[in-house]
């Protein structure tokens, strides 16, 4: 326990100084191809020299692909002010294309800062406190459920999420309907919640190949996730392929998405244990997580696709993937089988992580892998966060109001405790 306890000291001790760093890589600063590249990166120590490396300019870039343009002490209170708004907008997740609207004056702002400055802001009071919550709940949630979904229930179920202020909402998968029937209607979904909300949340959707890629991009898809497994077993389970031959296929549509203007989110699913193989190793995921964002995925989500994963074994695996990636890069997609996505997300959230994935009512499981219980629940995640005093700009009482309308849709209690609390002390009140 006191080993543990030292460990935990110093990964928050280590996310303290990395705190700019993550905000820096965040901010909706990006210059296009053909400007000048006489850019600082957010990397240090060796990721920075292999990107260099591997890029040929001086100084690198980051396997985002944002430029961090250098800065001066006068436009100090310009930069807080970037960061500052960062925190307070819903839509963030941009590439680099989508990022293209910052000003030149914005640009020229930060041109003038330099390193040095970058430093002496460590020490200064950032809000690190805005943790973006993904909901995978109306695909993750319901990709599984034994009876059909009707497409106004699913539409409704994202609408009172965009009401509740989820910044960012999993929208449906462009996959084959053999495979997951629940799914059938992605076109129709997607088309719908776009034409009704064409400045609300931002709607990512799942797209296993070129053929799922150009289907999302037909309805208006703006992001769309790739999701390599990091067990070969699974791997052939889920898609059919090996881990080699899945990275390139998703190598395609993540080259396809650049063409297109269109940004790319990467899961990695069984990144700690397999239904098949038992336990995975970090260092794979590691590895598979920084080719990934070579291939232009701006964030990885990091899968307990089968809920296994302890404290510990989030620490072994951050740190394998910190070895390699900025934490910034990083998310965390977490099932709650043992008991153990809270105490999984307090850890990630001591190494600097500020993207959690979580499903409305704790909906969801894997259809490939048996026994994996629901998601981590949204409504348990955003209360312990309150708890923390951490932001996510989610009204509870609207998330709870959404939880409540699909649970009673599917006939059965929610999955969070509570979501099963609160909904109990409201009947007593009544």
């Amino acid at each position: 326990s006191v080993l543990l306890g030292l460990k935990v000291l110093m990964a928050s001790c280590l996310a303290s100084r990395r705190r700019l760093s993550q905000l820096v890589a965040r901010l909706p600063v990006a210059l296009s191809a053909g400007s000048h590249r006489s850019e600082i990166s957010t990397l240090s120590g060796p990721n920075r020299d292999e990107c260099a490396r591997r890029s040929g300019v001086q100084p690198a870039v980051s396997p985002q692909g944002l430029y961090l343009p250098r800065k001066s002490a006068t436009a100090s209170a310009v930069f807080l002010e970037q960061v500052r708004a960062l925190h307070g907008t819903k839509r963030r997740r941009r590439s680099t294309k989508a990022t293209s609207s910052t000003t030149t004056e914005e640009q020229a702002a930060f041109e003038d800062l330099s390193e040095e400055d970058l430093e002496d802001l460590d020490e200064l009071d950032i809000d690190d406190d805005y943790v973006e919550v993904v909901e995978v709940g109306p695909r993750d949630g319901l990709q599984n459920e034994p009876a059909e979904v009707p497409t106004e229930v699913k539409l409704q179920l994202i609408r009172k999420l965009a009401e509740a202020g989820l910044p960012v909402i999993e929208a449906t998968a462009f996959v084959s309907p053999k495979w997951v029937p629940r799914m059938a209607d992605h076109k129709k979904v997607l088309s719908a919640i776009l034409t009704e909300m064409p400045d609300g949340p931002n709607f990512p959707v799942l797209t296993p190949n070129l053929k799922g890629f150009q289907g999302a991009l037909a309805a208006g898809a703006q992001e769309v996730a790739i999701f390599p497994a990091a067990s070969e077993t699974f791997s052939m389970k889920n898609l059919n392929c090996s881990i080699e031959d899945s990275m390139k296929r998703f190598g395609d549509v993540a080259a396809a998405a650049k063409e297109a203007g269109v940004s790319v989110r990467g899961y990695i699913s069984t990144a700690v244990g397999c239904p098949y193989e038992g336990p995975v190793k970090p260092a794979v995921v590691a590895r598979m997580t920084r080719d990934l964002l070579e291939m232009g995925c701006y964030e990885v989500s990091l899968g307990d696709t089968i809920g296994v994963a302890t404290p510990g074994d989030i620490m072994e695996l951050l740190d394998a993937v910190t070895d390699e990636t900025p934490i910034e890069s990083i998310a965390m997609h977490l099932h709650d089988t043992y008991g153990q996505a809270l105490a999984n997300t307090l850890m990630s959230l001591e190494y600097g992580v500020r993207t959690i994935d979580a499903s409305v009512a704790g909906l969801g499981g894997c259809p490939y892998a048996k026994g994996a219980t629901g998601n981590l629940a949204t409504e348990d995640l955003v209360y312990m966060l309150n708890g923390l005093g951490m932001d996510t700009g989610i009204d509870m009482g609207k998330l709870l109001q959404a939880s409540r309308y699909i649970s009673e849709y599917l006939d059965r209690r929610p999955s969070s405790r509570v979501a099963v609390a609160m909904n109990n002390a409201r009947r007593e009140q009544d």
